[in-house]
């Protein structure tokens, strides 16, 4: 009897079709100024709450008359790039912070994890 193979275990079909999905947003993200239909915000009051799929409009639009697919677009574009620079971020701050209490341990390990549970105990914002 033949061995399978670990890699038919990895690419099933669900993992197959969200690579797909995130690629595809991705693109749409990186594409955004090339792909939007109409500017995100120009405003129309003559069309003000389309409905989905109506004329030239597939997502339709908002009371300001803006088209929503644009603006999904451009949103796309600017979560992924926010996405991007916070794991940036935290991976040029946290990896040498954990690099450093990993290797040194004892005292170190110890005021890295006081300062980080004064930053964690901060309540979050009240909206």
């Amino acid at each position: 009897m033949a061995k399978r193979s670990k890699v038919g275990k990895f690419f099933t079909p669900k993992t197959v079709i969200s690579d797909i999905v995130i690629l595809i947003a991705i693109a749409v993200a990186i594409g955004a100024n090339v792909i939007v239909p109409y500017d995100p915000n120009e405003v129309d009051p003559r069309s003000c709450f389309l409905p989905a799929f109506s004329k030239g409009h597939i997502l339709g639009t908002d009371k300001l008359g803006r088209d929503l697919l644009s603006r999904l677009i451009m949103g796309a574009k600017s979560s992924m790039l926010n996405a991007f620079l916070i794991v940036a971020f935290e991976v040029v701050i946290g990896v040498p912070i954990g690099l450093i209490c990993g290797y040194y341990g004892g005292k170190i390990d110890a005021v890295i994890m006081r300062i980080w549970d004064v930053v964690c105990s901060d309540p979050p914002p009240v909206k």
